[in-house]
């Protein structure tokens, strides 16, 4: 069995290590990164924030379970020399050996000492990930939102960090719970922001674009007038940050 972590420990500790450089407010994501793959312990020699940043580039509608699968058959050496050497520097080859064996999965009566590694090397990945799933989808929440925000306030990780994250069965169900954290004002001007690198939308593309993450529309786009030929980004945008803040004010206010 090998080390499980705790999402909102990690959260916890991106809080600790923001606010020992004297940032409480805002948290750098990149830094929140960082921290999550420092706190990876050495008996887990997979790496959770590579299946994090595979599992980024699925399908919506892709079971995680497969997706586990899948990263593990493609983390099985396939040279003889690659084998050997994690032989020689995994410090628990022996035991992956051993244990593939034991429950039986690798059958003994048709040996082959180079698929028995095979076996065990997808054995190791496999658990791995499975035994730190909440971990890894955790770094996945960060590594998603990472592209629209800079920073994230200690009540967001925290919520990130308190999300169950063994009880979604596939991708768009877990962006559904990353997302609903987010303040919809907020991740609608994060998304049109991003549009920005674009020339033009229509406006069905950005309404599609906020569709996919869970939005329906209501907070912002709809207080814009439905245009049907293509407009500049950053004239969107530049209505967009109007509505945002004429919101934000009217929220103070109340």
């Amino acid at each position: 069995m090998t080390n499980k972590l705790n999402p909102s420990a990690l959260a916890t500790a991106i809080i600790a290590a923001a606010e020992n450089n004297g940032d409480a407010t805002v948290l750098d994501l990149t830094h929140a990164l960082e921290v999550v793959a420092n706190l990876q312990p050495r008996s887990v020699e997979t790496s959770l924030s590579d299946f994090a940043a595979e599992l980024g580039d699925a399908t919506p509608d892709t079971y995680i379970s497969d997706a586990i699968s899948q990263f593990a058959d493609n983390a099985v050496d396939i040279y003889n020399y690659n084998l050997t050497t994690w032989l020689y520097k995994s410090n628990s080859a022996p035991e992956w050996m051993e244990r593939v064996v034991n429950e039986g999965l690798y059958p003994v009566d048709a040996y082959s000492f180079y698929d028995h590694t095979r076996a065990a090397q997808y054995c190791q990945c496999d658990t791995e990930i499975r035994d730190n799933l909440s971990a890894a989808l955790f770094h996945y929440a960060l590594l998603r939102l990472a592209p629209l925000y800079q920073g994230l306030t200690r009540e967001t990780i925290e919520a990130l960090g308190d999300i169950d994250y063994d009880s979604f069965e596939t991708i768009e169900e877990l962006n559904r719970a990353i997302d609903s954290v987010i303040d919809p004002y907020w991740l609608e001007l994060a998304l049109i922001k991003c549009v920005c690198f674009c020339q033009c939308w229509t406006y069905s593309e950005i309404a599609a674009l906020l569709r996919s993450y869970g939005l329906p529309g209501r907070n912002v786009l709809d207080q814009l007038p439905p245009w049907e030929e293509s407009r500049a980004a950053s004239t969107v945008l530049a209505e967009i940050m109007n509505i945002t803040a004429a919101a934000r004010n009217t929220e103070k206010e109340e």
